[in-house]
């Protein structure tokens, strides 16, 4: 399986099943809450109904929470790298 696979280079080999799996929940995330505001937004102008209004906002909170969430992991593992391998900027 190509996820037990050793590269032999660090950095691709740093917590890549972690990194796979936080790249597909931050493109979930981000997918959803665009599919849910946008579809939201539509019904609410036919409709008028304010309970669309509020599912156009917990769309734009999820896609916003996907954003910070990939700003997050990054930040994290390029930490624990720098950790463990004593590479500075």
């Amino acid at each position: 399986m190509a996820d037990k696979e050793n590269t032999g280079n660090p950095v691709f080999d740093f917590r890549a099943e972690f990194r796979r799996r936080a790249d597909r929940a931050q493109s979930l995330a981000i997918t959803a809450g665009l599919v849910l505001c946008g579809a939201t937004v539509i019904l609410w102008l036919i409709t008028g109904l304010v309970i669309f209004a509020i599912g156009s906002g917990a769309g734009f909170a999820i896609f916003i929470g996907g954003i910070a969430w990939g700003y997050y992991w990054r930040r994290k593992v390029r930490a624990e790298f720098r950790r463990k391998y004593g590479w500075d900027d």
